[in-house]
């Protein structure tokens, strides 16, 4: 394969045009080398710099910029990509590109050599993997670099019970078999399976042990938007996904954005796990600090949830109580984020000192002028040492929990997939979903409920008109739980091809248990949009005739996905709760 680079340079889309039909130019993302460019080469560094996607298509995150331009500063000798790199899952072919045609226009702001690997962002059906062949070749690949052997893995094309195929794990053997004379091997993939409960046996059974036997040095892999060091057998595993997508936990357990230097100094093999802004050493998060960080989420992160109904906040303020888990004094400030104009909080930051063992009440005002726009709702944040040596910054969540009514009728909609404003008269109404992800579309998802003495009727409607994509169609599913404490709840899904079904579902023992609804449930598509309806017996909800006073915890969600243009939208959203609270909010029976 002869050395070749991607650009987009200022020849714009006639230079993108020329790539995509396989013209090349020189520039930062290349396709790795054929045969060994230094073989003599035993003193040199790469980069490791994964999951830089944002959240909003076609756009690169400034955080991957700003990475970019250290590397182009730290001069690297090349930079392996794991992964990730645009937002992806999109369903037309030149939205695809689009993605891709500005990643590479960021990446080739840098002269660095930038080699990509596929993420489950960048590849996800046939026509995304043709692009990529297309752009960067195979999609499981190695290469010599100095005294090293470097293999790069294609984690996306496995199956269940086989995370790599018996084709690529057969490769992988005599790939390692035929390198043995390399100084060092690094291997490098997306999903770092190894970290993972459900798949680390198959790891440890199909691929760790051949990396033992032929003396792998280090691997790593992104996926997971944090950072995790490891060592088993003797080879150090490093997860790394932080270089632009919004990070996964807290500071103080790897949630952060950052990416790696490696150094190859001889038959030596080191690195740093750097910040954009910092260098830091790879302790920089210890297994042994879990403990005190728990113990600050517990005691020092107090979290609140105020209730918004349909005429606005329903409470002016909240209370948050500090506890002290540290063995000394503390002070510090709670300093409140509002990431939307709406909320409006006084004051904004309060400072505290606790001695050990003390608590403290910090009291804030709340305003909400708009209940429609209650997503996302504010966060704090304060920083709290947890080594002599280490500062960290935590963030504490206010939720706001949804508010909605469920009212009596004598006389029950007809259960025909026709939610007609006549027959759900006065029903409650969920509506004003936040989007979690995608731009607005007008799709405007909508909930309709009702009860009588026996039954709970749900209506649903989308205005996007119904398309089978390519995992799944467009659907909203409607969460139902009378005791949220409790795992299990009762979810009813309304999919635009036609399906409606209800059961019980237990996403935790990944158990479900679908109803009859063959009298129940009906699916009705019109032109611009489609809807249905469905009953679901009281009963069901583990609910005893009279219902009066009873409450519900109950959110609903709607994925949509139409030519190109994805949304997922959720009406009742508690970001970085628990599942329990994260899904639910109180449905009221009158």
């Amino acid at each position: 394969m002869v050395k070749t680079h991607l650009r987009f340079g200022a020849l714009g889309a006639a230079l993108v045009l020329t790539l995509l039909m396989g013209g090349w130019a020189l520039a930062g993302i290349e396709r790795p080398p054929v045969g060994n460019p230094a073989p003599a080469l035993t003193h040199f560094t790469f980069a490791v710099a994964g999951d830089n996607r944002g959240e909003i298509p076609i756009q690169q995150p400034e955080v991957f910029k700003r990475i970019l331009r250290e590397l182009e500063v730290l001069r690297p000798r090349f930079v392996l990509g794991t992964g990730d790199l645009i937002l992806g899952y999109e369903g037309e072919e030149h939205r695809i590109r689009a993605e891709w045609e500005e990643f590479i226009r960021v990446v080739n702001e840098i002269s660095v050599p930038y080699y990509p690997l596929v993420g489950n962002h960048d590849v996800w059906d046939e026509q995304s993997r043709r692009i990529w062949d297309e752009l960067f070749g195979p999609t499981y690949f190695s290469f010599d670099y100095g005294n090293c052997h470097f293999v790069c893995l294609d984690s996306e094309a496995g199956v269940e019970g086989q995370l790599l195929l018996p084709e690529q794990l057969q490769w992988l053997e005599r790939d390692l078999a035929s390198h043995q004379d390399a100084e060092h091997i690094i291997v490098a993939l997306h999903v770092p399976f190894w970290s993972y409960e459900d798949d680390s046996p198959l790891w440890k059974r199909d691929v760790h042990p051949l990396l033992v036997k032929y003396g792998v040095d280090f691997v790593t892999g992104g996926h997971t938007h944090g950072y995790e060091e490891d060592v088993l057998d003797g080879i150090t595993y490093v997860v790394s996904g932080g270089a632009g997508a919004q990070t996964d936990a807290n500071e103080a357990t790897g949630g952060f954005h950052h990416y790696l230097l490696v150094n190859v100094a001889g038959p030596e093999l080191t690195f740093a796990m750097i910040k954009p802004g910092a260098i830091e050493p790879p302790d920089y998060v210890l297994p042994s600090d879990r403990p005190i960080v728990e113990a600050i989420e517990q005691n020092l992160l107090p979290s609140a949830v105020v209730r918004v109904g349909p005429g606005g906040l329903e409470q002016s303020g909240i209370t948050l109580t500090f506890r002290s888990p540290l063995g000394q004094l503390h002070a510090g400030a709670v300093e409140w984020v509002v990431p939307g104009a709406n909320w409006v909080i006084y004051p904004q930051a309060r400072e505290y000192s606790l001695a050990p063992g003390e608590s403290v009440d910090l009291h804030f005002s709340l305003a909400l002028p708009d209940p429609r726009e209650a997503n996302p709702p504010p966060y704090y944040t304060t920083k709290v040492p947890i080594r002599p040596d280490k500062v960290f910054e935590f963030k504490g969540r206010l939720g706001a929990e949804k508010h909605a009514v469920c009212p009596r009728t004598e006389t029950p909609p007809t259960i025909d997939g026709v939610a007609s404003e006549e027959e759900w008269r006065g029903a409650a109404v969920l509506e004003n979903f936040a989007l979690v992800r995608g731009g607005p579309s007008g799709w405007d998802p909508r909930v309709l409920l009702v009860r009588d003495e026996s039954n709970l009727y749900i209506g649903a409607h989308l205005n996007a008109p119904p398309l089978l994509v390519f995992r799944r169609p467009d659907r909203i599913i409607v969460d139902l739980d009378a005791d949220p404490t409790d795992s299990p709840c009762v979810e009813v899904q309304f999919l635009c091809n036609g399906t409606v079904r209800a059961g019980r579902v237990d996403p935790v023992a990944r158990t479900q248990e679908w109803w009859d609804l063959t009298q129940a449930g009906r699916i009705v598509v019109e032109e611009n949009g489609w809807g249905g309806e469905v009953a679901i017996t009281l009963a069901g909800l583990a609910f005893k005739v009279p219902v009066e006073g009873a409450r519900v915890a109950v959110n609903a969600w709607s994925y949509c996905n139409q030519g190109g243009r994805y949304e997922q939208a959720i009406w009742c959203w508690l970001p970085g709760a628990e599942y329990g609270q994260r899904r639910f909010g109180v449905l009221e029976f009158e």
